[in-house]
């Protein structure tokens, strides 16, 4: 299990994802070129389940309306295959942090970066 805490600038559009194991070892995940985002129910003590980076033909429809918002109309008319295709060419990957408590994060990037491992100290 990790603990999750998050710095968001809109400026660099470069999200950082800030991951702690049990045993203290810290990292931080660095998104670039970041397409989409969204960010629920973020709150101290995050407790993540899983962290999955996906390529866009693992990606279902659901995903896909949740983290561009789309509204009921636009799913009404969209083409999962024609999106895949597009986030190919595009050089994407899908990045879905799943919580044990807390906060689910989908995001559109097209490369990341990892930072850290050292022991948490006190």
């Amino acid at each position: 299990m990790m603990a999750l805490s998050t710095e968001f600038s809109s400026l660099t559009l470069e999200p950082r994802i800030f991951l702690r194991t049990e045993s203290g070892d810290r990292f931080t995940l660095v998104l670039t070129e970041l397409e989409a985002l969204r960010v629920n129910d973020l709150r101290k003590g995050n407790i993540v389940f899983e962290v999955r980076f996906l390529e866009p033909r693992q990606v279902d429809p659901d995903f896909v309306f949740e983290v561009y918002e789309y509204s009921d109309e636009h799913q009404k008319t969209f083409v999962l295959k024609e999106w895949i295709e597009k986030a190919e060419q595009r050089g994407l990957t899908a990045l879905e942090i799943d919580p044990s408590y807390g906060c689910t994060i989908l995001a559109l990037f097209k490369s990341h970066t990892f930072f850290g491992g050292q022991e948490e100290r006190s």
